[in-house]
C-alpha cells in the first residue's frame, strides 16, 4: 500500500512544486543576482514567463515526474520496512511503540535509499530546468560520454548527508 501511495503521491508533488523547482534552479544559476529576496522571485517569473510561457514554468517536468515518483515509491516502502525491521529487533508490536530515535532512523536511511537510486533524474531535471537542455534522453548520452556514469551522480554526498 505505501509503495502505490508513494508513487501517487511523487505524481501529486511534481506538478505542484514544477514552478518553483524551475525558479529554485534559474535563481541558483544567475550569477548576477545580488539581491536573492521576494523581488528577485518576481523578476525571474516575469523574465520566465515573458520569454516561454506559462509552460515554461513546467520545464523539465517529465523529469521531476521521473525523480520524484520513485523516490516517493523507494522512500516510503523503504521506511514503512525499516520501522517494521526495528520493531522486530526491539520487540515492540506497533510503530506508536518505537522510540523516536528509531523512527528518525528510518526515515534517514528511507531518504538515503531513495536519493541513491534516484539521483541521475534529479541531475537531469535540474539541467533541463536551467535551460541549458531540453531533452532528457540526449543529455543522459553526453553526460555519460563526457563525464562517465558518476556525472549521473553529481551531488550525492549532499544530498546523502
Amino acid at each position: 500500500t505505501e509503495l502505490g501511495l508513494g508513487a501517487v503521491t511523487g505524481v501529486f508533488t511534481s506538478v505542484a512544486i514544477c514552478p518553483f523547482e524551475v525558479l529554485k534552479v534559474r535563481l541558483q544559476l544567475n550569477h548576477d543576482l545580488v539581491d536573492a529576496g521576494p523581488a528577485a522571485l518576481l523578476r525571474e517569473l516575469r523574465s520566465l514567463v515573458g520569454s516561454e510561457g506559462l509552460s515554461g514554468l513546467y520545464r523539465g517536468i517529465g523529469s521531476l515526474v521521473c525523480r520524484d515518483v520513485p523516490y516517493n515509491t523507494l522512500f516510503y516502502g523503504s521506511y514503512e520496512s525499516l520501522c517494521t525491521l526495528f520493531m522486530r529487533l526491539t520487540g515492540v508490536q506497533r510503530k506508536e511503540e518505537l522510540a523516536t530515535g528509531w523512527v528518525f532512523l528510518s526515515g534517514g536511511l528511507g531518504g538515503c535509499i531513495g536519493w541513491s537510486l534516484v539521483l541521475p533524474f534529479d541531475v537531469v531535471k535540474t539541467r533541463v530546468q536551467s535551460g541549458a537542455e531540453s531533452r532528457a534522453l540526449p543529455l543522459v548520452r553526453r553526460i555519460v560520454a563526457t563525464e562517465g556514469v558518476q556525472g549521473l551522480f553529481r551531488g550525492w554526498t549532499a544530498a546523502g548527508v
